[in-house]
């Protein structure tokens, strides 16, 4: 628990009395109580153990420990004095007296990014394809950056061809900093059948378009270089080779820019759940989905672009590792999604991509049967099992849902208490068995929302049985929010 969670409220935990909210309260509030206790004016037992604002662990630890006697205070003295370490992540905020290319940006992708590039500070957007700003949709989208305070500039034409992405260019109000080349075009078929229109169809907006934009924008100095790459060209998908051919060279194409000194990043795209190309396809999400891939939300791949953004510097690509044999990071490279709920090294594993080369190293990250494993397998359970019933609202209805529900109550109440081994969880018992009171409950509703979206009444929570009741109720809720 930060200091801040201290400061916030009056929290009565169990025996452990905190006295918190601004300083001049919290210190009017200690001095009443030391001065009862001192007076004999507090009921219950004699003994009163006081910790340091510091020691909020070790108060908690001693709670635990049924041999304690009497209560603890936590008395806050002064907030200089709680140490509290500053989050390593500075938010990400764009120039906003530069100017953004996009190509490909008015579908659904990116319009993600460009919104989200609004609210982080971007003020000029230019969007190239080859319908762009002919749509009313396209006009709406525009007017809803205008209210952002973005001026979106709709510039109808092709990567592809150097003329439009030279009339693109020219356009921007402002020196151009940062470009995201998101053009795609599929034609799906077996590469023996294909002919070499449709080849050059999916091959050209990605291959021709990033030379384009490499060669237009060679004398400006850039913040960025994104490419959106595909899963493809590791999971192997039949009739998707020219688009795999495409992606693959937009990955060879970024370590050629970082080997000029020059900032470059490919973001390999997974199937994302709310938004883009395979959202707006139920025949490429039913692929997607028998290919075992891993869904993301659209948070998600935001998080993922936004990191692709930050790492652009080819300056730390080449290392030497302790034994002083050269080997290559590659911080241009990033995959999203690539999980696998069996380990790859299981001969169970069935996932397209478990032979890659460049996944070797995730064969060792599970012993059979190991503790750590079994933690890697459900990490982050409650987002995936949203982002698959976004997609599939049929996976509510599967047994196994309603465990893995109860499991992530079960380790969410281990991790409030402080308990040894948050895994090792009872989906039989009760939260009033486990020591859940009231105000637990109080911080469990607000962890409700924001894990699976429903909103639990406190009431709802103590009397709700067992976690593999709450579980179900949950997924009822789900059912219900999902419009099931």
């Amino acid at each position: 628990m930060s200091w801040r969670d201290l400061l916030s409220s009056h929290l009565l935990l169990g025996k452990c009395i905190f006295a918190a909210g601004d300083l001049h309260s919290s210190s009017r509030a200690l001095a009443r109580s030391f001065e009862y206790i001192s007076q004999g004016k507090l009921k219950g037992p004699d003994k009163i153990t006081v910790f340091d604002a510091t020691e909020v662990e070790k108060a908690y630890r001693w709670l635990q420990d049924g041999d304690h006697i009497g209560k603890a205070v936590v008395r806050i003295s002064e907030i200089s004095a709680i140490p509290a370490r500053p989050s390593d992540r500075q938010r990400l905020r764009f120039d906003s007296a530069a100017t953004y290319l996009i190509t490909g940006g008015l579908g659904g992708l990116g319009r993600s990014v460009s919104t989200w590039m609004a609210e982080q500070g971007a003020r000029n957007i230019i969007f190239l394809s080859p319908s762009a700003g002919k749509s009313a949709k396209d006009n709406d989208f525009l007017h809803e950056l205008g209210t952002l305070g973005c001026c979106g500039i709709a510039v109808a034409g092709q990567a592809e061809v150097l003329d439009h992405v030279r009339y693109a260019v020219s356009q921007a109000p402002s020196p151009i900093r940062g470009v995201i080349h998101l053009a795609m075009v599929q034609r799906e078929g077996m590469g023996v059948e294909l002919s070499h229109h449709d080849w050059q169809a999916a091959v050209r907006p990605k291959v021709d378009g990033a030379w384009n934009l490499h060669n237009c924008l060679a004398d400006t100095h850039l913040d960025f270089f994104v490419m959106t790459s595909s899963v493809l060209t590791i999971g192997y998908q039949p009739g998707e080779s020219n688009y795999a051919a495409a992606s693959s060279f937009l990955e060879a194409f970024t370590q050629y820019r970082r080997g000029l000194g020059l900032p470059s990043s490919t973001l390999v795209v997974s199937a994302l759940a709310e938004v883009g190309y395979i959202e707006e396809n139920p025949v490429a999400m039913r692929k997607v989905r028998g290919g075992g891939y891993y869904f993301l939300a659209e948070r998600e791949f935001l998080d993922f672009m936004e990191y692709s953004i930050r790492h652009q510097k080819p300056k730390d690509d080449y290392t030497t590792n302790k034994e002083n044999s050269a080997g290559l990071i590659s911080g241009g490279y990033v995959a999203m999604a690539i999980h696998s709920e069996v380990p790859l090294s299981d001969p169970q594993c069935r996932v397209s991509w478990r032979r890659d080369a460049r996944l070797g190293s995730h064969h060792n990250l599970r012993a059979e049967g190991s503790s750590e494993s079994q933690h890697l397998s459900t990490l982050g359970a409650a987002a995936d099992l949203l982002s698959r019933a976004r997609v599939d609202p049929l996976v509510l209805s599967q047994p196994a849902t309603v465990d893995i529900v109860a499991v992530e109550i079960g380790r969410r109440v281990r991790t409030i208490m402080m308990m040894q081994n948050p895994d090792d969880v009872d989906v039989g018992k009760t939260l009033q068995q486990v020591g859940v009171d009231s105000l637990m409950a109080v911080e469990l509703r607000r962890w409700w929302k924001l894990t699976f979206g429903v909103n639990m009444t406190t009431l709802e929570i103590m009397s709700g049985g067992t976690l593999s009741d709450l579980g179900s109720a949950t997924v009822e809720k789900i059912k219900v929010m999902l419009g099931e």
